[in-house]
């Protein structure tokens, strides 16, 4: 194989500054030799994976304390596109196939009438709970990188991230979402408000009535 400079790069048409450049991205590849053999192990196609259940997942908000609200949306958003949309619908028809074991009524903080109804659907073989969240008078908010964020209370604040949302211009939203966290009759909802420079879990506007 040749190796020299000349014999491999047409120059032609090229500026001296380019030709500089190229001669020493030549020289770094000559110098970092061929690549090694591949061992008899990676030779062999690997057998096809046997199927087997979902796993749970779990996002642990907690360990976002003290990042910006814009931060958290971000890794947050990155997660939900893994997961085909966890924030805004995760699961087909979260509730709509499933028994509903509960039903909780939320009731917002400020001035405004605002209202949620969540159902709390029976626990999937994997451990995974589908809620179906149904708010109304929630203001709307402006900026595109603000959001509504559903959350598991522990201890009296909202510790665990279940899911974000958006509402239209009537302040109404419906959407879904599925939890892996352990949930009982008892347990408590809070709705909060993630805006730019705001820090987990936000401002709340929604708790359980």
């Amino acid at each position: 194989m040749k190796r020299e400079f000349g014999d491999l790069i047409d120059v032609e048409g090229l500026t001296a500054s380019e030709t500089a450049r190229l001669q020493r991205v030549h020289q770094m590849v000559v110098a970092a030799g061929p690549p090694p053999e591949l061992s008899l192990a990676l030779q062999t196609a690997p057998a096809a994976p046997t199927a087997r259940p979902r796993s749970a997942f779990r996002l642990s908000p907690p360990a976002l304390r003290g990042r910006s609200a814009l931060g958290v949306l971000g890794a947050t958003t990155a997660f939900a596109a893994a997961c085909f949309g966890v924030g805004f619908v995760l699961g087909d028809h979260a509730t709509g196939n499933t028994q509903v074991v509960n039903v909780v009524a939320m009731q917002g903080n400020g001035t405004r009438n605002t209202t949620a109804s969540l159902r709390v659907g029976a626990a999937n073989p994997d451990g995974n709970w589908p809620l179906s969240l149904t708010v109304s008078g929630l203001a709307k908010l402006k900026d595109k990188n603000s959001y509504y964020v559903l959350a598991l209370e522990e201890n009296g604040k909202p510790e665990r991230f279940c899911g974000m949302f958006r509402v239209d211009a009537d302040g109404k939203a419906t959407v879904e979402f599925s939890v892996p966290y352990p949930i009982t009759k008892s347990t408590r909802w809070a709705v909060t408000a993630m805006k730019p420079g705001a820090s987990w879990p936000g401002h709340v506007v929604m708790t359980t009535s």
